[in-house]
């Protein structure tokens, strides 16, 4: 009788398995939106302004301009960016902190697929006070950030 064995190396933890995502998009704060894309080597930012105007009868908000920052992005970055958003998406979080009146948003989803068969998971956060709050994977998020664009609040 011949007995061979083998250590069994296949992954156990289900965060271990390789994900095929397609695109990150996240909504920070209702006037900031961030867009990963997995094939590309750049990430866009992009940022609104609202002002108030007075028309006749009354004061309207309009939408100024966007700033737009299209920031080169590694791929070790979008992995962090890509695990950082899934555990938001797949673990909801309570905040470290709540305000009331809605203040505060968070949204993210994560495609997965390709052009003609996609699937979504999205995940929201609203009177969350600042959405780099929410905690320490937003953190994360908000520091890799502020290292490319000046303007993210």
């Amino acid at each position: 009788m011949f007995i061979v064995g083998c250590k069994n190396n296949v992954a156990t933890d289900k965060s271990e398995v390789a994900v095929f995502w397609e695109d990150i998009f996240m909504n920070l704060g209702g006037n900031q939106e961030l867009k990963i894309f997995n094939w590309g080597d750049s990430a866009v930012f992009t940022k609104w302004t609202d002002s108030l105007v007075e028309t006749n009868p009354k004061k309207t908000w309009i939408r100024i301009k966007p700033l737009k920052v299209v920031f080169p992005i590694t791929k070790s970055e979008k992995d962090s960016l890509f695990k950082w958003t899934r555990k938001l998406v797949r673990g909801p979080v309570e905040p470290e902190q709540r305000c009331t009146d809605y203040v505060g948003y968070l949204s993210a989803t994560i495609e997965y697929g390709n052009r003609s068969s996609r699937t979504k998971q999205t995940c929201e956060y609203s009177s969350i006070c600042d959405w780099f709050n929410v905690n320490d994977d937003t953190k994360s998020l908000y520091r890799l950030l502020k290292t490319r664009i000046k303007d993210v609040e």
